[in-house]
């Protein structure tokens, strides 16, 4: 070992094991890298396109060996390997344990199911500690937050965002380096045929019939025993339809199958379903789901008992489809409880960081340094979005907007969706001339006369009968077809491809002046968009290049095409794009994930509030969902309308609040009282937050914090608060806890410990460290604020451009000492980028009841130099100060 060792100078610990070569690299004190894996394959010197740090020269590093255990310390971080054992694990300096492989199996190599002996199959096991909690890895829909005995397949899809970075609540975090289809724990797939009987007791299926309907009523039209994992295409269409009707168009029609489901293993199994317009499932004759007009991923946890029949009916209708009838039920067995792993279908070898911190903000701040800190969004991206699928004129669209403004209802952001080149074709990237006359004029009457924001619609593939499709084909610059007949991608992956993507933008839709694009069906798919073909793990270029083991990172691709496009042509604009899908390092490219078309219910509902907390604790930090569900319902329903109102007041407290949807408008007015009301009051809610919202957005880009927190980020010692699903901060000073069921009027909410809290409503203090019962009337989310906390507002504006000339109340909560950073620029452009930008420290000292506004820091063109502040305690009583700039000391 001691030659081996000897041979890296810069303190790189590397050791041979068996044909292949471990590798721990320092790369920052507090992070290291490892590798594992063929020495050609570890000691490679390659930077995936997502990293952008590279090793830092740090003194202090130490490499030691004695016999078989080789040590180096960081003086942050201590690796030890144990050869004999062949066992690595990771402590802090203080001899304080962080992480560590399981003793047996801990690395695995085997050759990849799609590039052979070209590349692996990799996969690294680690302990769980007995009071550890998971979080992060991106967006799943699920309604539990920690990820502890979960499986996860992460590949990306519709409501499936793969940020492959986990925290966890012992202050350390696992940034998985691979773009490839990966898995947390158990790999997600088809059940077994051996798990499976018919009604008769056959093994290898279940009893399926197929009925001419769709209510699965009358004698079935086809009986035959079959699994759950099925398209109906070519031969299976045969073998299922008739000769009428297999003539097209094709009919609606149910399916129907039944049986036991017989596991191998007792736990916690995770079904996965996915049909074209949802399905029910009872297992012992217990309804589990109902997830009928929802076609996306649906995940749900059931306990199974291992050898024991469990009696599983399935129905689904498959309507009238353009591509063929599919059905998916997918599991994964239990995962243990004491180990967990990361996996990836296709790599060069194992690769992984490992990030510590004193607090999961350092561990998040660590994951930026690696792939990029977050940019700053425009100030008007921060206010209300307005959305619908889709307007159909340039008339419609301004109506809207001038509604907003006659009932005086703030507004930022109005969003044209997709299919306004209708009737030219997919890709062609202009507006029909019959519905939008004058495109260029359109924008400027939003900008000039209604204040408003155009976020537009763009998409990355391209059909034949568009004149784009041709030239995209002959320069190389396309992947295999998509899923709109004979449509295709761009392949992004190819620099050629991204400038080729911004240069058709910057030629047709740009010059337009729209302020935002939104990126939509990011995720490389190239069948139908319900049957996630994506995970049959195969992306290869034109150029007959494999990109397998860059699947999940298309969505940042385009993103970064989109991006270094507009900042180069439009240099003094920050550039703001929403994309449905992202990965690690998307956010230094002004992007917006949001989760995708969800179903309108309030199982959904609690799935964002998870989906969310998860996607942020990953390192993204701008996250929000289509308010109301993209799949909606009738705003004229009571009960949809209930569930729009709890959703918006949810939206209220996300980084980004965007109202979307189909089959039904939602603007605002489209409700009827009481929900009108509510739906306004936390709209313009969401316009009082602006100074606290802007100045935590500003905290995102300056300290790499998170403005959408998980409450371990916060009471990461408290251990009911890491178990907690449905509450969160939402930056410092706010505790907000949705209504996530019908007909609510109290709900329990978990009052962390170390501090008492202030109902927001009330100003009523409650003690920390235990639950009470929140009331929660329709027009009142509970939101607790901490005390010591210090929470800037304005009074209600129409438009984000408002907010600088309003006066700031600062509103203090005694109780504790606390302090805030109240940040501020000019709102656009990237001035704040060379220091063009204001901070000015806020501070309560509770002891000496005394609030100081200290010193500004910095400026800023055009920066107010003469402000007006109302300091106010939380019974609002009010004190009005001038402030220039310099230091105010107000005693309470």
């Amino acid at each position: 070992m001691s030659e081996v060792l000897a041979s890296h100078p810069n303190g790189v610990l590397q050791c041979p094991v068996g044909p292949n070569v471990l590798q721990v690299i320092p790369f920052r004190r507090d992070i290291l890298r490892v590798r594992f894996g063929p020495a050609e394959s570890v000691n490679a010197d390659y930077q995936q396109t997502w990293l952008l740090a590279q090793p830092e020269s740090c003194e202090g590093i130490e490499v030691q060996y004695s016999h078989d255990v080789g040590i180096l310390t960081t003086g942050c971080i201590r690796a030890i390997y144990d050869r004999a054992e062949d066992h690595l694990r990771f402590e802090r300096c203080d001899g304080q344990g962080l992480l560590a492989e399981t003793q047996s199996s801990p690395r695995c190599l085997n050759l990849s199911d799609t590039k052979g002996a070209e590349a692996w199959s990799t996969r690294q096991r680690f302990r769980l500690q007995a009071d550890e909690s998971l979080f992060g890895l991106g967006q799943t829909p699920h309604q539990v937050l920690r990820l502890n005995e979960r499986s996860l397949d992460l590949c990306q899809e519709n409501p499936i965002i793969v940020v492959p970075m986990l925290l966890s609540s012992k202050h350390y975090g696992i940034f998985w380096n691979s773009g490839a289809h990966c898995a947390f724990n158990r790999v997600t797939g088809p059940i077994p045929s051996s798990c499976l009987r018919d009604d008769d007791g056959e093994a290898g299926g279940l009893t399926t019939r197929r009925y001419s309907n769709t209510d699965l009523a009358g004698d079935p039209s086809i009986q035959r025993s079959d699994t759950i994992d099925a398209e109906w295409r070519g031969a299976r269409v045969e073998a299922w339809l008739d000769a009428e009707d297999a003539a097209e168009p094709l009919q609606p029609f149910s399916i129907r199958w039944s049986g036991n489901l017989i596991p191998e293993e007792s736990g916690r199994h995770t079904f996965k379903t996915c049909f074209p317009d949802g399905c029910r499932i009872w297992i012992n004759d217990r309804l589990i789901l109902d997830s009928r007009g929802n076609h996306s991923w649906v995940n749900i946890e059931v306990d199974l008992e291992a050898g024991c029949p469990h009696k599983l009916i399935v129905e689904s209708v498959q309507p009238c489809d353009w591509r063929g009838a599919f059905a998916r039920l997918w599991w994964s067995p239990p995962a243990a409880s004491d180990t967990y792993s990361l996996w990836s279908q296709t790599d060069d070898c194992i690769d992984y960081f490992l990030v510590a911190g004193e607090c999961a903000d350092d561990v998040i701040a660590g994951f930026r340094h690696l792939t990029g800190s977050a940019s700053m969004l425009p100030r008007w991206a921060y206010g209300l979005w307005q959305s619908k699928e889709h307007y159909h004129t340039a008339e419609e669209l301004t109506d809207v907007v001038k509604e907003f403004r006659k009932r005086r209802i703030p507004l930022d952001v109005i969003v044209q969706d997709w299919r306004y080149w209708d009737p030219l074709p997919w890709g062609s990237m202009r507006f029909d001339p019959q519905r939008y006359p004058n495109p260029t004029g359109l924008v400027s009457e939003l900008h000039e006369k209604l204040n408003t924001r155009l976020l537009l619609s763009i998409w990355s593939d391209f059909h034949p009968a568009s004149d784009t499709h041709a030239q995209f084909k002959l320069d190389g610059l396309l992947l295999p077809k998509g899923f709109r007949g004979d449509t295709q991608f761009i392949d992004m992956f190819q620099e050629a491809g991204r400038n080729a993507y911004w240069q058709l933008i910057r030629d047709r839709l740009a010059p337009i002046g729209a302020d935002a694009w939104w990126l939509d069906c990011t995720e490389p798919k190239f069948e139908h968009p319900l049957i996630a073909s994506t995970l049959s793990k195969r992306l290869k270029g034109v150029d007959g290049e494999d990109r397998d083991d860059r699947l999940n990172s298309y969505g940042l691709e385009a993103s970064r095409a989109v991006y270094e496009g507009a900042r180069t042509d439009y240099p003094d604009k920050r550039v703001t794009i929403l994309n449905r899908s992202g990965f690690a390092g998307s956010q230094r490219f002004g992007t917006i994930v949001w989760s995708g078309d969800i179903y309108a219910d309030w199982q959904t509902l609690r799935e964002q509030v998870v989906a969310g907390l998860n996607c942020c604790a990953s390192g993204v930090p701008y996250w929000n969902s289509d308010i109301g569900g993209f799949f909606s319902k009738d705003p004229e329903d009571p009960a949809y309308a209930e569930l729009f109102v709890r959703w918006l007041q949810f939206g209220c407290f996300c980084p980004i609040m965007r109202i979307h949807g189909t089959n039904f408008a939602k603007e605002p007015w489209r409700f009827p009282e009481p929900y009108a009301s509510v739906i306004e009051q936390y709209i313009r809610l969401r316009y009082e937050l602006l100074p606290y919202i802007y100045s935590t957005a500003g905290q995102t880009w300056l300290t790499n914090s998170t403005m959408m927190r998980p409450l371990v980020v916060d009471f990461a010692s408290d251990a009911e608060a890491c178990r907690v699903n449905d509450q969160y901060m939402f930056g410092p000073s706010l505790m907000v806890c949705p209504v996530l069921e019908p007909a609510s009027g109290t709900r329990c909410v978990y009052l962390p410990k170390g501090c008492d809290w202030y109902n927001y409503w009330t100003g009523k203090p409650e003690q920390g460290g235990r639950i009470i019962q929140a009331e929660c009337p329709l027009e009142a989310v509970p939101v607790y604020v901490p005390a010591g906390a210090i929470l800037p507002t304005i009074a209600p504006i129409q438009h984000t451009g408002e907010l600088a000339e309003q006066a700031i109340r600062l509103r203090y909560y005694p109780g504790g000492d606390g302090s805030f950073l109240l940040y501020e620029d000019a709102g656009d452009g990237y001035g704040y980028e060379q220091g063009e930008y204001s901070t000015i420290p806020l501070e309560w000292r509770d002891a000496e009841r005394q609030f100081i506004v200290h010193e500004r820091n910095g400026e800023y063109p055009l920066m107010r130099c003469d402000r007006e502040f109302v300091i106010a305690d939380k019974n609002k009583n009010d004190v009005n100060v001038r402030y220039l700039g310099k230091t105010l000391n107000i005693r309470s």
